[in-house]
């Protein structure tokens, strides 16, 4: 017995009830720094920091009144000032000679160590599980809280140390059991995660997303599960607008009088603009063109049509690229029709196209063209028929002058006649060119 004490792994030390050290093992001697002597000349309480003496000295009572025994810790002191950590094992001993108590110390500075890491891991973990805005809560399989995050706690103005052993359904609905249709005890009776989004109310109606996940023993056994709790009621209501801005965008796509195009443009190994996939087209270009939609989604303008040029693959590049959009007008061989076309960007490498069918427009604005060239011809011939009658009616009205004409009064008579329709010509013609200066003007009439 003497050999397994003195080679020990473990300090030990005999103490009397005046604190003397009567006995130290070989261990003891080694941690401490001290010889045997030296230890035996010291009371335990120097063998120790001050502030572990005094904290200690009820404890010490009581260990040397032989209740019972006592694990402990707490810290030696070295003969060099340092101290380390140990766990003690104290218990009372008395015989007809001696009267001591026996205590066992164990140095614990790599669990000390271990703790502390594992207490900041702790507390990182719950750093960091705060930080995240849903409800997470530990339960057992009975519903008692375990464990919980600060926003369950929030929601009731408590800490989440205070809500550890309290039954959640109780706590937060005032119901005897869990409600009907309980994530958690699903997870539980099924052994599997489940995910749910539902509708709770408390005051006002809030989407939530509700996840649970059994947690398992070392036997594979259920002891309890872990639920989160994410407020998604605002994602609910931008969804809900989305679904609005998608309907109203479909029906504005649909029932729109102007064609509408979606393209992506393809590029080179340099970049350059080569050609261009259609992505989406609307009923009116469907109509507009003769084009199906599903003949020609997802196919590119040179598969379509492999003879054309590069030039619309050039200018709609530019604006796909760039972002600036651009308005034009131009006429399409293909189609044979004139369109004013609006072309913007909605995106990085797509670009949209509005199409406007002018062609009744063109052609109207030919025959005003052509009205107008008409108009311009007849103001010239009426011009030169004037002069042309007036100057033959001089001539006449000369000769009468000069000779006895029995009927001189009555042909000039009529002669002045001729000379007023003239002049009413005149003026009608200058009439209409005034007209056609106002159609020039104001009608674009040219």
């Amino acid at each position: 017995m003497c050999f397994s004490v003195e080679n020990s792994v473990d300090e030990i030390y005999w103490i009397t009830r005046d604190m003397r050290v009567i006995y130290a093992n070989e261990r003891a001697c080694s941690s401490m720094g001290y010889s045997l002597d030296e230890i035996l000349s010291k009371k335990v309480d120097e063998l120790r920091p001050e502030n572990e003496a005094k904290r200690l000295k009820n404890q010490w009572n009581e260990i040397f009144s032989g209740k019972k025994s006592y694990i402990y810790e707490t810290y030696h002191k070295r003969s060099d000032g340092s101290t380390y950590p140990v766990e003690s094992h104290a218990s009372y001993f008395r015989s007809d000679v001696l009267k001591f108590s026996c205590i066992y110390s164990r140095d614990i500075t790599d669990r000390k160590k271990y703790e502390g890491k594992l207490k900041q891991s702790e507390k990182e973990k719950t750093l960091i599980l705060n930080t995240i805005h849903e409800n997470l809560v530990f339960y057992d399989c009975n519903f008692k809280i375990i464990w919980a995050n600060k926003d369950p706690a929030d929601s009731l103005n408590m800490k989440p140390e205070d809500l550890v052993g309290k039954i959640c359904y109780k706590l937060w609905y005032n119901r005897d059991s869990p409600c009907e249709g309980c994530t958690v005890l699903k997870a539980i009776n099924t052994k599997k995660p489940l995910v749910e989004e539902k509708t709770r109310s408390g005051g006002k109606r809030i989407n939530v997303k509700v996840a649970a996940y059994p947690v398992f023993d070392e036997n594979n056994q259920v002891i309890g599960a872990v639920e989160s709790v994410l407020d998604i009621s605002k994602r609910k209501k931008a969804e809900k607008a989305l679904e609005i801005s998608e309907k109203q965008y479909k029906e504005l796509f649909s029932t729109m009088n102007n064609g509408f195009v979606l393209h992506k443009i393809i590029t080179d190994e340099n970049g350059i603009p080569c050609d261009y996939r259609f992505l989406e087209i609307n009923p009116a270009f469907e109509k507009m063109t003769g084009l199906k939609a599903q003949d020609i989604r997802g196919k590119t303008f040179f598969e379509l049509y492999p003879d054309e040029d590069k030039k619309s693959i050039e200018r709609y590049g530019k604006i796909a690229l760039s972002g600036i959009p651009e308005e034009f007008t131009e006429y399409n061989s293909i189609f044979g029709k004139y369109y004013k076309i609006y072309s913007y960007s909605p995106r990085k490498n797509q670009f949209a196209a509005i199409f406007t069918d002018i062609t009744d427009i063109i052609s109207l604005k030919k025959h005003q063209k052509q009205s107008l060239q008409q108009i311009e011809k007849n103001l010239e011939q009426l011009a030169i028929l004037n002069d042309e009658i007036r100057n033959p009616l001089q001539t006449i009205i000369g000769y009468i002058m000069l000779g006895d004409f029995k009927y001189t009064s009555e042909v000039l008579e009529q002669t002045k006649v001729i000379d007023r329709l003239v002049n009413r010509l005149d003026q009608q013609w200058l009439e209409s060119q005034k007209i056609r200066d106002f159609l020039r003007k104001h009608y674009n009439f040219d």
